[in-house]
């Protein structure tokens, strides 16, 4: 894909992700995402086969950005790794505080928000949902066979059960920040997530 093309298509996506953000899959319509991205109908379905397809890509796109701004971030900033787990939880909170401080809702979870929409509707939606939970899973099995050679975890742990109670307990924060409007919802379930790790 040439430069030019490659720029639409980030565009297309990261205005479909914005627009699925902070209405729905299902309330944003074709034409709106065209008309935001500046580009037409042709064109966006020379890039994504149908609006299905355009989800799964902003989906992926979500995925990428998360971990490198929160899980990449955190894991290379703090070696400690009950720190780490807190400065994934400070990251995503300063994103919701930053759209807070703007005047703008909280949106929580992008992946919770499409698939709790779409997850009986397509199937497609909510396999890349999965995708990316079990692409975050090994950021929490580090942490948590880390906490175990600190002698922060009471026992030995089974990484694929914390990972993914880590990853429900992070959900639940953001659904809570979304429902509450109010960041701070997710560093309230900090403390859960560091009863977890402790095992």
């Amino acid at each position: 894909m040439d430069s030019r093309k490659a720029q639409t298509h980030r565009r297309i996506v990261e205005t479909a992700a914005e627009l699925f953000g902070l209405q729905s899959y299902q309330a944003v319509n074709v034409n709106q995402i065209c008309d935001r991205a500046n580009v037409n109908k042709a064109t966006l379905y020379q890039h994504f086969g149908s609006k299905e397809a355009l989800a799964v890509a902003t989906i992926e796109h979500h995925f990428e950005r998360q971990k490198a701004d929160f899980y990449e971030a955190a894991m290379a900033a703090l070696p400690n790794p009950v720190d780490r787990l807190s400065g994934i939880y400070q990251r995503i909170y300063q994103q919701h505080l930053a759209r807070s401080d703007r005047g703008e809702s909280c949106i929580g979870c992008p992946f919770v928000n499409i698939l709790s929409e779409m997850a009986v509707g397509s199937p497609a939606i909510r396999d890349a949902v999965q995708a990316a939970f079990e692409g975050l899973k090994p950021y929490y099995r580090l942490i948590a066979r880390d906490a175990k050679v600190i002698g922060y975890a009471n026992r030995e742990l089974d990484g694929d059960a914390v990972s993914s109670a880590l990853i429900a307990i992070m959900n639940g924060a953001m659904i809570s920040a979304k429902t509450e409007n109010r960041p701070e919802a997710i560093l309230e379930n900090l403390e859960t997530a560091k009863l977890i790790l402790r095992g």
